[in-house]
């Protein structure tokens, strides 16, 4: 569990997270995200959704200021704060 973390990378991904992203140390990564979740989260923190880690670049990458994941109960929770596009 990853408790308040800042200037970390963050990849979230719709299927099951590939071997390479747990390479990293400086990475959360989760997979099995639901679309509904993965959209909304890019709504919130801008970037776009990739279907290749190829061509990765500023233009494509969504920030926030804060993140935690969190467990309740049976189920974790990856909470965002002080969003890039806090306007949404």
């Amino acid at each position: 569990m990853m408790h308040g973390q800042r200037n970390i990378k963050i990849v979230l991904y719709w299927s099951v997270v590939s071997d390479m992203f747990l390479l990293y140390r400086d990475m959360f990564c989760a997979g099995r995200v639901p679309e509904e979740d993965l959209r909304r989260t890019m709504k919130a923190c801008g970037g776009s959704v990739m279907t290749t880690a190829h061509d990765i670049n500023d233009s494509v990458l969504g920030c926030c200021d804060y993140f935690e994941e969190k467990q309740i109960g049976g189920e974790r929770y990856s909470i965002v704060s002080h969003v890039c596009n806090a306007d949404w």
